[in-house]
């Protein structure tokens, strides 16, 4: 199965399974270990907590499946609305719409510690990806 976890109706591939971002992510309908792949779009970022949110998406990940995970970089942002970079009006209605912000290194030591491999992780502005494959057993 491939999967997305997306905020708009805008953001659907074709050819993967949708369930929509909300505050308690709700995976109940997709077994365990079914996903080759994973995309989820700040998702982490519209529940109330990331870290089990992201314990939750990696549990339907098969053996050797990957996930992307994408999100705003909670350091970049804030230092980009310290800088002036990114205005209140726009810093506001991020932090609005936002349940929980991560930093990069803290999604990919989650992804490590649930046995996940990192293979590449990248920002852009204020925006994190990473992508990540669930390692076999042994």
């Amino acid at each position: 199965m491939k999967l997305q976890i997306i905020e708009d109706e805008s953001q659907k591939i074709e050819g993967f399974e949708t369930i929509m971002t909300s505050q308690s992510l709700n995976l109940d309908n997709v077994p365990d270990n079914s996903c080759e792949i994973i995309i989820a779009k700040q998702a982490l970022d519209s529940t109330a907590s990331a870290q089990e949110s992201l314990g939750k998406i990696c549990s339907k990940v098969r053996l050797g499946g990957s996930v992307v995970i994408s999100g705003t970089e909670l350091r970049c942002f804030f230092k980009n609305v310290i800088n002036g970079i990114i205005d209140e009006n726009s810093a506001s209605v991020l932090v609005g719409k936002s349940l929980s912000l991560s930093s990069v290194d803290s999604v990919k030591n989650a992804l490590r510690s649930l046995g996940f491999f990192v293979k590449s992780s990248t920002i852009n502005g204020v925006s994190y990806e990473i992508t990540a494959e669930r390692k076999p057993a042994g």
